[in-house]
């Protein structure tokens, strides 16, 4: 490798032995040095990069012997083309073009060549398609001819040149919209489309006369990659459906790859012309599936001892049917496809047994498809039976089918994890979005569908599968419990509250019978568990009926003492969702009693939680404080005394040691436990809100003094020795104190109605401690919940505490921006607390940052400008936001003028640096808000001063701001990207200007061009991010229309959902309601 250098010198005959050994050499570490295997392939980066290496690619493809290096050359051509090929003459796109096409044809002559040098024809093919894209049609009109009319010379290279055509469609239909812009896309699209029947001409003849196994796979490959765009009339114009059914389909080895195709077809719209064909199709194909999987057949056992393939040919059969039905359903509900209609459904019904979970989940959307659109036949009203209309008679059977598959397969509704968090202590921690609960929420609503339109058949299920679990004790399934149980939730409020309260009472005193009598304590575990879950899903019956309501959160005391895992964290919280959904109740005296119940359970709080866990207690209080929050705000204090009377307890024996020997602080299980209480404040704290008032005075000094005291331990202990302490299990636990008390008064501030007693009682004696702490301290040290704690101050205080920010911002500035600047990943969490208390400042305190000397509002502005360069999505977003917050804080202020001729120009320079530097592509959304604001503000005269220096002599005297931005913008622009055209650079400016009114079409103007400046620069970059917000907009507004859809449909939509307009306050409205001993 002494003579590498040689590679370099174009003027020279090229020495392809000795590219060859580097390629090999850097190919793989064996056999050599680090050194030299990390130089082989510098060497190969230099030569990729050097403009001149692609004169040499043929000479290295007639001559390399090794497939891995005529890869590498096929590499440098592939990028001539994706990043110069527009700056070439044409003669020489002309030749390269002749050039790839002969080789590829050569490469694929023969069957025997098509397979050994498969590597490389594959990259091959990249290049002519990489060409096509920027050459076809405009100077390359005849590349899909030419392509076509080249595959009749064999079947090798008719086998290859589909495998070319197929890349060219997937380039233009399913990866285009990060590569290209949307004018070049419709283009491309409206040409392969015009040039499409040789194509499909070609596909025909193959199909209909070729024998050769390899060539056929890839015409059928190549036909489904095709028939998702292609207009219909190939299809059915053609002997296209006959081929595919009557030829390819009885054969096994091309099964699956004509399905695929079938179910191309069958998602495809049917007009009057051409019913008939899909009605064809659908006869056509069950005679071919009735061969292939008789009807008879145990479906569950033959797919579990079927081949690999059996087993594939079964999902895709499933698809098939599911997206035929999902759009021609109605086309073959006719009387002579009856049979052929019931025994479809007979198969998808059979499929449901199958042990898979992608088959089931393909069967069980078409169920949905099915059962909403028979519910949407005609209204139903909750508590009568369904109009029996001729489709739902229809298809009554299949759904009794359904109901009974959901029902005992119902996939659990939510999952919790115990995690650690750094500090080492264990929380609960919600599973969200999971496989299984995406699975629950498809089953629910296929359910609620099928039961409003037959809630009798539905129940009887149900109580049918519940009685015979209930007789057969002996043959008791944890499983089978717990998917009917959950199935019996998910149709809550689908039954009129009359209905439902028939069923529930006898659903519950069953299980409770079971658990009663059952002696094998993990069954009576489980059943409990399923009790409370059934439960927690209705508490319009609970709300009903109090008597019940008390006897089923007395059965949930009763099992916070059973220790078995999982039965205590249901119990608890059972409550807490039970206190959130009937607080009402608790709170009110109800009939035959002689106080509110709340206070029974606050005069036993020691009983119910003596055998909890920690995590456990603190859902407990929740709970119990939910339950004050309901109360008359007059009784809500002295029930909060109360409840924390027992913490309280705790806490004073703990002071009152301390008061004899502050060292009695330091122990660790005393650490732990005041950590526990401050935990059970804030949990109570969280829920009853402003009336906790009197509690975080009974313990605030006594918090504040421990909270110096740990802080000067863990000071003082640093000093000694080194950062390595904050690891000890005793720094941890100090911390967590630290932690909890400052997220305590955040929790407290956040709900408190009083702002002035805040800044008047609270703020004085902790301000300054904790932020001298949060200064003083190292790096690691520092508790971002101090960050959070002065973000919960401003927001709430507003103007009231506007004299403290100076204060505020010179202790906390500084050192958190030396915390974070250095690097971009250490202390995410003071990263994103930071700037959130920054943009609380901007947005509640605006006037305190005008009042800053202009060296600190220097520092805040750099501080923004840092953020949205951050490649930390959560930072980045929250600078961009912050900013265009000031902007207008800065324009509504009246200061528009001398800010932005100091700030206008710096920020349009590192606005345009992260909007083109291809790392920041996802918050493009937000930084094009920030320019409409800068483009704006110049064209609508806002700025009235010079945005530029009025010392620059260079400037013509009365050029405008709109002129000097313009200008300024397309000389940075095409300063930056040499390769885009003047035109390009011109029409990016001015339309900033033109939509700088316009968010949409401001936003669609900045995607393109930054697609265009991709293609010039960096050609392989992905900016999907580009578009995540219009993705994420189509989503939202789908979901938001099919919540509305939801809410209307009983049951669909859980009673105490938060979506629901009657639950928007989160509690509910009754302190009374009807009661009858159930």
């Amino acid at each position: 490798m002494s003579d590498w250098e040689k590679l370099f010198d174009f003027e020279d005959d090229f020495d392809v032995n000795l590219l060859e050994s580097i390629a090999v050499s850097a190919s793989s570490p064996k056999g050599q040095t680090n050194e030299q295997f990390q130089l082989a392939n510098d060497i190969l980066q230099r030569f990729r990069e050097d403009p001149r290496a692609w004169t040499r690619v043929p000479t290295i493809l007639d001559y390399a012997q090794h497939p891995q290096t005529k890869r590498f050359a096929l590499t440098v051509m592939d990028g001539l083309v994706l990043q110069r090929w527009n700056s070439l003459p044409t003669d020489q796109q002309t030749n390269i073009r002749e050039y790839m096409i002969s080789y590829v044809m050569n490469l694929s002559s023969s069957a025997d060549v098509l397979e050994t040098s498969k590597l490389v024809l594959d990259k091959a093919n990249g290049v002519v398609v990489s060409i096509a894209r920027q050459d076809w049609p405009h100077r390359w009109p005849d590349f899909v001819p030419d392509i076509v009319q080249a595959s009749k010379s064999n079947e090798s290279t008719c086998e290859n040149n589909l495998q070319i055509l197929m890349l060219l469609s997937e380039e233009i239909f399913d990866f285009s919209t990060d590569k290209m812009t949307r004018a070049k896309i419709s283009k491309l699209k409206e040409s392969l489309v015009k040039d499409f029947y040789p194509i499909y001409s070609l596909c025909e003849y193959v199909l209909a006369n070729s024998k050769t196994p390899s060539l056929l796979k890839a015409t059928l490959e190549a036909l489904h990659r095709f028939l998702s765009w292609i207009p219909e009339g190939y299809i059915f114009g053609t002997d296209m459906l006959n081929i595919l059914l009557g030829t390819f389909l009885p054969e096994e080895q091309f099964r699956i790859m004509t399905v695929n195709c079938l179910i191309e077809i069958a998602q495809i719209p049917a007009d009057d012309t051409h019913r008939d064909k899909f009605q064809q199709l659908f006869v056509l194909f069950m005679e071919q599936l009735s061969a292939i999987l008789p009807a008879h057949l145990d479906m569950a056992l033959a797919y579990s001892q079927g081949t690999h393939e059996e087993r594939i040919f079964v999902h895709k059969v499933a698809l098939f049917l599911s997206s035929f039905f999902k759009t021609h359903l109605l086309d073959v509900e006719t009387d002579d496809l009856v049979n052929a209609l019931l025994a479809a459904h007979n198969y998808l019904v059979q499929f449901c047994y199958v042990k898979d979970k992608e088959v089931f989940r393909t069967v069980l959307e078409y169920w949905t498809f099915l059962s909403a659109g028979l519910y949407n036949e005609a209204a139903i009203i909750p508590g009568n039976a369904a109009l029996p209309t001729q489709r739902r008679q229809f298809y009554a059977e299949v759904l009794k089918e359904v109901r009974v598959i959901l029902i005992s397969n119902m996939a659990k509704p939510e999952e919790f994890l115990i995690v650690e968090d750094e500090n080492g202590n264990l929380e609960r921690e919600k599973m969200k979005n999971t496989e299984q609960l995406d699975l629950y929420k498809c089953m629910k609503e296929t359910l609620v569908y099928c039961a409003n339109l037959d809630m009798a058949n539905t129940t009887d299920v149900m109580i049918d599968s519940l009685q015979h679990q209930s007789d057969h004790a002996d043959e008791f399934s944890k499983r089978n419990c717990s998917t009917l149980c959950w199935a019996i939730g998910s149709i809550s409020g689908v039954q009129s509250e009359d209905q439902e309260k028939l069923f529930l009472v006898r659903v519950i005193r069953t299980l409770i019978a079971m658990c009663n009598n059952t002696r094998v304590k993990d069954h009576r575990a489980v059943i409990a568990g399923n009790i409370m879950y059934v439960v927690g899903q209705y508490p319009r019956f609970l709300k009903a009926y109090w008597t019940f309501l008390k006897t089923v959160v007395s059965k949930l005391f009763e099992w916070m003492s059973e220790m078995h895992p999982g039965v205590q964290d249901m119990a608890c919280d059972t409550f807490l969702k039970i206190a959130r959904r009937t607080k009402s109740r608790f709170v009110a005296t109800q009939p035959k009693e002689e106080r509110p119940f709340v206070e029974d359970i606050i005069a036993n709080v020691a009983n119910f939680i003596a055998f909890l866990d920690d995590n456990q207690v603190y859902t407990f209080y929740a709970a119990v404080g939910e339950l004050i929050s309901a109360a008359d705000p007059a009784q809500r204090g002295e029930l909060t005394s109360r409840l924390m009377f027992l913490p309280n307890a705790s806490w004073q024996d703990i002071m009152a040691a301390a008061s004899q020997d502050v060292n009695s602080l330091r122990q660790l299980d005393t650490i732990r436990k005041i950590a526990h209480l401050i935990k059970t404040n804030t949990h109570a704290c969280q829920r009853v809100g402003h009336h906790f008032i009197g509690q975080i005075e009974t313990i605030y000094l006594e918090m504040l003094n421990v909270y110096r005291v740990y802080s000067e331990d863990i000071s003082q202990a640093v000093q000694q020795q080194g950062p390595r302490y904050l690891r000890t299990v005793d720094a941890k636990a100090k911390r967590t104190v630290k932690a909890s008390i400052l997220l305590l008064l955040q929790a407290f501030i956040g709900t408190t109605t009083r702002p002035q007693g805040v800044v008047e009682d609270l703020l004085p004696p902790l301000l300054i401690p904790v932020l001298e702490d949060y200064r003083n301290g190292i790096p690691e040290a520092r508790d971002p919940e101090v960050l959070g704690l002065v973000t919960a101050l401003v927001t709430k205080c507003n103007d009231l505490i506007a004299g403290e920010i100076p204060r505020i911002f010179d202790y906390v500035f500084a050192c958190t921006m030396q915390m974070i600047e250095d690097n971009l990943t250490d202390f995410p969490d003071h990263r994103i607390q930071f700037f959130g208390f920054l943009r609380a400042v901007n947005k509640h305190c605006f006037r305190a940052l005008l009042d800053m000397s202009p060296d600190n509002f220097k520092l805040i502005i750099d501080s923004i400008v840092w953020a949205f360069r951050h490649t930390m999505r959560g930072v980045a977003k929250t600078g961009l936001q912050l900013l265009v917050e000031m902007l207008d804080n800065v324009e509504q202020a009246g200061v528009a003028d001398p800010f932005y001729s100091t700030w206008f120009l710096p920020l349009l320079n590192e606005l345009l640096a992260v909007l083109t530097n291809g790392f920041h592509k996802s918050e493009m959304p937000h930084q094009a808000k920030v320019l409409i604001k800068l483009f704006a503000a110049a064209q609508d005269g806002i700025i009235t001063a010079p945005v530029w220096d009025p010392a620059d002599t260079s400037v013509e005297p009365g050029t405008t701001n709109v002129q000097y931005v313009g200008d300024y913008t397309c000389n940075l622009v095409a300063t930056a990207f040499a390769n885009l055209s003047a035109s390009v650079v011109t029409n990016f400016v001015q339309g900033m200007f033109t939509y700088c009114h316009d968010q949409a079409n401001f936003k669609k103007h900045l995607q393109d061009f930054l697609v265009q400046v991709s293609e010039v620069s960096d050609p392989d970059a992905d900016v999907t991010d580009l578009f995540q917000e219009d993705l994420a907009a189509e989503v939202k507004a789908k979901k938001d229309e099919d919540t509305q859809l939801k809410l209307a449909i009983p049951g669909m939509v859980a009673p105490d959902d938060p979506r629901r307009p009657e639950n928007a306050s989160n509690g509910d409205s009754s302190a009374l309601a009807m009661d009858d001993d159930v």
